[in-house]
């Protein structure tokens, strides 16, 4: 292009302050005031703005929308979150398109949001970093320590009458004024987590607290490194490869995993091609990677002792040093892994010998499905069935299920929602019951590890899909879930499935607008639940 042909794109940049012989990188934040994870993100947005202008660099600010999963706990407006990552990747995609643009920070907390913004920046393949707004601090409540997840077990034991108002009001006042994400669970933090391990983000994004003096320090630094990072053209393909995925992998297999991380892998993976990544690698690959922490107010362990163990660095120096991963994968500074990690260590002792996350195949989960081991490992019960999660809900409120019941809750994966929700709330309400070692909950929505008992999400193929059982069953149907072996089934003759799928309802849910966009185009979940 002439130069006269570029004199429109110079008075732009002019107008607005940008030099243009300089390099331009544009900060990509999902700062929002509807949002616990986002709402602290304008300093942290400001400290990487000061360090990529320290760099003598231009600095431009561009937002992405995301939707709070904790604001809408599991109702109907929770089934835009896992849609939002398709579109968070999309705008990052049109923003990359700008050829003024020379790389990318990316500020966020939320990992649906966190793996779109990847998503998108690997389309691109822009030079990029991370840098997230960190997590909340560690609340006390009479004689222990507890984090915002524990909402969930308080809503459940307030319903069973074991909880008072009192107490619900005393947590609520510790929790209340916290922002980031939650310090008592892997889940929440396994964004910012991810993107650590990977090596698009700087040591410690994953483990100083929201409110620590340094997390605006390491946003400077962001700011000053992204330059360094362009200079160098260090791209995300570059650095997501399949040996740092898999190192990715081994830490989220040693912290417990969750189903949305394995849906964010999986996404990832198919999004740069590596077929390998699937359900069956990742079960065989976590026979052997331990369990270093379980990260929840029931253990007492939370993201500051994490830290204190010695944080994402440790853990990869301890696998790497164990055999379990190979450290030598390219990160930001265009050396490997190994060269960041060499000093670091991990002290805590393991939970136990492997990771929790167990991936379970059947007659109702042909395409593989994911549940937690934590105290029962098989159970064998009768189903008790139901359309939607608020279905599933109000009938545990109603003391309408049993010991022994099979909780089977259709209707929340990807296109049958449409959105796959969290279920969540039925989770807790039995947790809160102590019938959650009494009675198991089977989905094709996404679950996190809050039951002590058995608990099984991403069933595929989910609801109304032709191949598989979900949409089957039917109430008193005979359920056995076997995670030793890594089985579940219902035991019903296969002749009387297939009557039963001959005259079975197909029908999806009756939606419109962008979640019936989302329900076309949607993967299964074996495959990330991915948007087309």
């Amino acid at each position: 292009m002439s130069h006269l042909e570029r004199v429109s794109e110079q008075i732009v940049l002019e107008n607005l302050g940008h030099n243009p012989k300089k390099r331009t990188v544009a900060v990509v934040c999902a700062e929002n005031e509807m949002s616990l994870q986002h709402n602290n993100l304008k300093a942290i947005v400001e400290a990487v703005k000061a360090g990529v202008t320290a760099a003598q660099s231009n600095v431009a600010v561009f937002t992405v929308p995301s939707v709070c999963d904790e604001l809408n706990g599991g109702a109907a407006a929770s089934k835009y979150a896992l849609p939002m990552r398709n579109t968070v990747a999309d705008i990052v995609e049109c923003y990359g398109a700008q050829t003024n643009i020379d790389g990318f920070v990316f500020v966020a907390n939320q990992p649906l949001t966190l793996t779109g913004m990847l998503i998108g920046c690997l389309r691109i393949n822009k030079p990029s970093l991370f840098v997230s707004g960190g997590f909340m601090p560690t609340a006390q409540v009479g004689d222990n320590k507890t984090g915002f997840n524990q909402t969930y077990s308080y809503l459940g034991m307030a319903n069973a009458g074991t909880l008072s108002a009192d107490a619900v009001e005393a947590f609520k006042e510790e929790v209340m004024t916290a922002f980031g994400c939650a310090s008592d669970g892997y889940d929440a933090n396994s964004g910012n987590i991810m993107a650590e391990a990977l090596g698009l983000a700087l040591e410690g994004n994953s483990t100083l607290r929201a409110t620590a003096n340094r997390r605006a320090l390491l946003a400077r630094k962001t700011g000053e490194r992204i330059v360094k990072v362009i200079d160098n053209v260090i791209t995300p393909k570059s650095v997501v490869t399949e040996e740092a995925l898999t190192a990715w992998l081994a830490v989220d297999l040693a912290l417990g995993s969750s189903s949305a991380s394995i849906l964010n892998l999986l996404a990832i993976a198919k999004t740069i091609g590596l077929k390998k990544f699937n359900l069956d690698f990742i079960s065989e690959f976590g026979k052997k990677i331990p369990h270093y922490a379980f990260l929840s107010s029931r253990t007492q362990f939370f993201m500051e002792n994490f830290a204190a163990e010695g944080g994402v660095y440790g853990l990869i120096a301890e696998m790497s040093r164990a055999g379990l991963i190979s450290a030598k994968y390219g990160v930001y500074t265009g050396l490997p892994m190994q060269s960041l990690v060499k000093s670091s260590s991990y002290a805590a002792s393991v939970v136990a010998k492997r990771s929790p996350l167990r991936v379970i195949n059947g007659n109702i989960a042909e395409g593989g499905a994911v549940s937690f081991l934590n105290e029962v490992s098989v159970f064998s019960g009768k189903a008790k069935v139901f359309d939607s999660q608020e279905a599933a809900f109000e009938a545990i409120v109603n003391r309408e299920i049993s010991k022994g019941d099979v909780v089977v809750i259709k209707n929340e994966g990807p296109s049958s929602c449409p959105g796959m929700r969290e279920v969540r709330l039925p989770l807790a309400l039995l947790a809160g019951l102590n019938l959650d070692k009494e009675v198991a909950v089977i989905t094709d929505g996404r679950i996190q590890n809050i039951s002590r008992g058995i608990a099984v999400g991403n069933i595929t193929p989910e609801t109304g899909k032709d191949g598989g059982a979900l949409h089957l069953l039917q109430n008193n149907d005979p359920i056995t879930i076997d995670l030793s072996k890594g089985r579940i089934a219902v035991d019903v003759p296969s002749k009387e499935l297939s009557k039963r799928g001959r005259v079975a309802d197909r029908k999806k849910q009756e939606t419109e607008g962008y979640l019936e966009r989302y329900a076309v185009a949607a993967s299964p979940a074996s495959e990330g639940a991915l948007g087309k």
